[in-house]
């Protein structure tokens, strides 16, 4: 169209097929969907087309101009996406869906180890298979009363160490047993050095400790007992007696002692540590009367705890 001004009444869509030449025919208004859906279209290209140039220099007004035509047309774009609610509030309750599914008990839990009908002493191994009475899907008629009773009449569920499971300790070789116990005495000597060893962390642990104490304002608290046995504590109260000292608070104390811990002896994971220090060295700028003097204080006093010299 010459003149840009005038909007079209109607758009007229046209395409070559197999079977021929394919037009369509729609109106261009605004309050018509048909209409709407042309302009829906052409926005989606338009907003394909201004992502996938997005790297070249404006991205302000790409931005702007691709939130524009999302919030408009309701498309979903880089900028803009949708999500249905529902305006009245009412709570969705769906039923439940349940369904019984047979199973069958395991022989060493009650279970059968052949078909119920047959109410006999289970096969042993190597013996030729019990031939099945009846053919048909009815009841034998050769089965008498008694058998019939014996199918009705179940005995109760047995403990797990039934037949199945004491006849299989009782032909156990002699060699079998001597490893089960030395494989028991090996587990037990693993779990002694494993105590043994427990108190002894590596610095990727004691790292662990002291990010997880860490409380959400940056400081530490003064009753956790790992932390305390990391820094030579043994308890609160010695934590108290050595905030006294220097006239501090005793949450003030266990946080510069967790700071110098930090940058004393975890030196080697200082850019795993050091955007939580931020935090906690933000957190004692807070507080009054934390002097240089104070922080090397605080230095030989853990080095007195921990016996470093």
């Amino acid at each position: 169209m010459d003149n840009s001004d005038v909007v079209p009444g109607e758009v007229k869509i046209q395409s070559q097929t197999p079977s021929g030449p394919l037009s369509l025919t729609l109106e261009a208004k605004q309050p018509i969907r048909s209409g709407n859906l042309i302009h829906k279209l052409a926005a989606r290209a338009w907003i394909r087309d201004l992502e996938e140039t997005r790297t070249r220099p404006g991205f302000e007004e790409f931005e702007k101009l691709v939130t524009a035509l999302g919030l408009k047309y309701g498309l979903s774009s880089m900028f803009t996406s949708f999500v249905a609610v529902d305006q009245s509030g009412n709570t969705v309750h769906e039923t439940m869906e349940t369904r019984r599914i047979a199973s069958q008990i395991p022989f060493g839990w009650g279970g059968f180890s052949q078909p119920i009908m047959m109410c006999s002493a289970p096969m042993m191994f190597g013996s030729m298979p019990m031939p099945l009475r009846g053919g048909g899907s009815g009841p034998d008629p050769a089965m008498d009363q008694d058998d019939m009773l014996c199918c009705n009449e179940m005995a109760p569920m047995p403990p797990p160490s039934g037949r199945a499971f004491s006849r299989k300790s009782a032909k156990m070789p002699e060699h079998e047993k001597n490893k089960k116990g030395s494989m028991k005495m090996n587990r037990k000597n693993k779990s002694e050095s494993d105590e043994e060893a427990e108190g002894e962390l590596t610095e990727a642990q004691k790292l662990q400790v002291i990010v997880d104490t860490q409380k959400f304002n940056g400081s530490f608290p003064i009753n956790n007992s790992r932390l305390l046995q990391l820094f030579g504590l043994k308890d609160e109260k010695e934590v108290v007696e050595g905030a006294k000292t220097l006239n501090l608070s005793a949450e003030v104390y266990i946080t510069l002692l967790s700071m110098e811990y930090l940058k004393s002896h975890l030196a080697s994971f200082e850019e795993e540590w050091k955007l939580m220090a931020k935090k906690t060295e933000a957190w004692i700028l807070q507080q009054k009367g934390i002097t240089e003097e104070i922080r090397a204080k605080i230095k030989i006093d853990l080095q007195k705890k921990l016996g470093v010299q």
